[in-house]
């Protein structure tokens, strides 16, 4: 849920932009974060500046994405835990109360591209597990407003994920939502599939 500053911020942005925006409240703050940013022409891969500095303002800290952060983006870093779990905690935010609501789950649900929003949290849930999406993929195409690749296979998505695209196996478990699409890259016999 938004605070008033955070209100505030996207309204002034969107007047600046010419654009009408409402903040959507079923979905993420990230998630419209994001939406704004594509809509007023700021994505990171079209004004960084812009995006880093809004950010900042909207969220009190600095952007970081893939290990580097936008002092830093010209290093060659590889992704912390850390890392992940703080960009998972903006798109797959927890209730105010801590626990998982049903609307962050059909927010989850609308992100990964399901036509249908199931109804119920187990519903969503099941529906989730049906899916084969990159989990690096997912984080990165919420925060640049790209769609989300569906793999046909779990195999399919082995090989993709075995190619430099694996998500930190400890941060999935430890983040409720993205633990729901999370997929062991084994294959059968339990020989590594990225071999």
């Amino acid at each position: 849920m938004a605070t008033k500053h955070q209100e505030s911020l996207f309204l002034s942005w969107a007047i600046l932009a010419g654009i009408n925006f409402t903040i959507d409240p079923k979905k993420s703050l990230k998630a419209e974060f994001t939406r704004l940013a594509k809509d007023g022409g700021w994505l990171p891969h079209i004004n960084m500046d812009t995006w880093c500095f809004r950010w900042q303002q909207c969220f009190g800290e600095e952007y970081i994405w893939g290990g580097r952060s936008q002092a830093n983006a010209t290093k060659n870093t590889q992704p912390s835990t850390k890392v992940y779990l703080r960009v998972a905690d903006h798109i797959f935010p927890e209730g105010e109360d801590g626990t998982e609501t049903l609307q962050l789950w059909q927010a989850l649900c609308k992100d990964v591209g399901l036509e249908v929003v199931p109804l119920s949290i187990t519903k969503c849930k099941k529906a989730l597990k049906s899916l084969h999406v990159n989990l690096i993929d997912l984080i990165d195409g919420l925060s640049n407003g790209t769609p989300v690749r569906h793999f046909d296979s779990r195999k399919a998505l082995a090989k993709y994920t075995c190619r430099g695209h694996a998500f930190p196996k400890v941060a999935a478990k430890e983040e409720g939502f993205i633990s729901s699409l999370l997929r062991h890259v084994k294959s059968m016999g339990g020989r590594s599939a990225c071999s």
